[in-house]
């Protein structure tokens, strides 16, 4: 394999990292949405620009994708928590449990997740989460 290249025998041209690159747009948003057990609003659209990026919204966290994958832990599942970087470049430590309740918001079972504990595909509760963590 020669650099740069992706994983092998992988089909899909993409490149793996261990952060969910989400930049929040701190002064547009998209249509009302409504989650899981959570009430409407209206999320933040995707920055399309740095100037739009906002000291209240994320552009990065650690891997949002499976709470197996969460790498801040203290036991399976317990006292989960992600690093998260805003639009103004600080970082806040992310670790309340309404962050990742299994029922409400990480209830997808995609990948072998069991009993509950994904989010790749809830694009609801995943654009919930990202807007909800605090700066």
């Amino acid at each position: 394999m020669k650099w740069p290249d992706f994983y092998p025998g992988d089909g899909n041209k993409r490149v793996r990292i261990g952060y969910t690159y989400f930049p929040q747009s701190g002064s547009r948003t998209i249509a009302s949405i409504t989650p899981k057990a959570k009430a409407a609003f209206n999320p933040p659209a995707t920055a399309l620009k740095s100037t739009e990026l906002s000291a209240k919204y994320t552009i990065v966290t650690d891997l949002v994708y499976r709470q197996d994958m969460i790498t801040h832990r203290s036991g399976f599942k317990k006292n989960l928590g992600l690093n998260t970087l805003f639009g103004d470049m600080h970082v806040n430590y992310q670790h309340e449990p309404q962050f990742f309740d299994t029922v409400n918001v990480w209830y997808g079972t995609e990948n072998g997740q069991s009993p509950n504990g994904g989010i790749e595909d809830e694009g609801k509760e995943f654009r919930w989460l990202m807007s909800a963590f605090k700066p």
